[in-house]
């Protein structure tokens, strides 16, 4: 019997106000060996990322692997953080627990995540006898209280994968690419070709976004709203006072390379600001980022104390008091959980 595969990757920025990008192309069982070889057709004997392929100049390559998504994929999902809220591995597990929960609802059985130790760390790690490495260990924590939780099936697999072997993974690399690039440059050229199979979602509430450029604006019409002495209505107050974002590092409103980010702020700053249903599921998922972030510095200063000899008696005691009961039950050492 088939099952649901979702393959990821992420890419970030850290311009105008910072930008973290993650992608799942979500395909079954039975389609990833013809996906796979249309994918390694494409891409030959390049290497297989976008970034490196678009400075090469083999914009064929892309646009090959794109049509891949479009012709073997049955949906990809886009999460997006902006502008970035924390550190950058605060936002990445925001964003993963966003996705997880996402992947979780459309029913996938295996998540395939790009793992971001080398190959030295993967040696290292099969001769001490353990199964994860440590920097990968913090996605499989925020996994685990997610499935603790309830927001994620404990049916569903979240799996580290070396990208070489799994050219699923190069799909999800070029969706994040093109992504970035439309969000970064406001060219749409290459996200228009998977933009219509694409479900964009906000890391922190949910709330479904689009990654376009902003309808042009009717001049012949009235402005929109309620209107008054009291209250003049939404137009009149983006004359009469800056943007939001104005306030916080981000574009300018005269740049037309950013139109398409300005747009995506705006959507994000709407659904933040009236978070109904999903305000407490976001609040949860922010934290279980910010959380495994905290615990991961704490693990790290209490190794660095103890490989100096040092007692570590009074070490950030507050970090296990926002929200946790204590070391993950079970093995620690758990790939999935099952």
């Amino acid at each position: 019997m088939g099952y649901r595969a979702a393959f990821i990757d992420e890419s970030w920025d850290d311009r105008r106000g910072g930008l973290y990008l993650m992608a799942g192309v979500l395909m079954d069982s039975e389609t990833i060996p013809e996906a796979d070889a249309a994918v390694r057709a494409a891409v030959g004997n390049w290497v297989p990322h976008a970034t490196s392929l678009h400075h090469q100049g083999h914009d064929h390559v892309i646009a090959s692997m794109l049509d891949t998504v479009e012709a073997h994929a049955g949906w990809t999902t886009v999460v997006v953080q902006a502008p970035l809220r924390g550190d950058l591995e605060s936002a990445r597990q925001a964003t993963l627990a966003r996705m997880l929960t996402h992947l979780s609802e459309q029913r996938v059985h295996d998540v395939l995540l790009d793992t971001r130790a080398s190959a030295a760390e993967w040696r290292q790690v099969q001769a001490e006898g353990r199964k994860v490495p440590d920097i990968d260990r913090r996605d499989l924590k925020t996994y685990q209280r997610l499935v603790r939780a309830g927001n994620v099936s404990h049916r569903m697999r979240l799996v580290h994968v070396n990208d070489q072997a799994h050219p699923g993974v190069w799909l999800a690399d070029t969706v994040v690419w093109a992504a970035r690039r439309a969000v970064l440059n406001s060219d749409v050229t290459w996200w228009d070709r998977v933009s219509d199979l694409t479900t964009v979602l906000d890391a922190s509430t949910g709330a479904e976004v689009y990654i376009e450029r902003p309808p042009e604006p009717d001049r012949t019409a009235p402005p929109v709203g309620e209107r008054g002495p009291h209250d003049p209505g939404h137009d009149a107050e983006a004359l009469l006072s800056p943007p939001a974002y104005r306030a916080e590092p981000g574009p300018t409103t005269d740049n037309p390379r950013t139109q398409v980010l300005r747009h995506l702020l705006d959507q994000i700053r709407s659904a933040r600001a009236g978070e109904p249903a999903p305000a407490a599921a976001g609040a949860l998922i922010e934290h279980v980022g910010r959380l495994t972030a905290a615990i991961d510095r704490l693990d790290s200063t209490v190794t660095r104390l103890l490989a100096s000899g040092t007692e570590p008696t009074d070490v950030a005691p507050s970090v296990m008091d926002a929200d946790d009961d204590g070391p993950d039950p079970g093995p620690e050492t758990d790939v999935e959980i099952d």
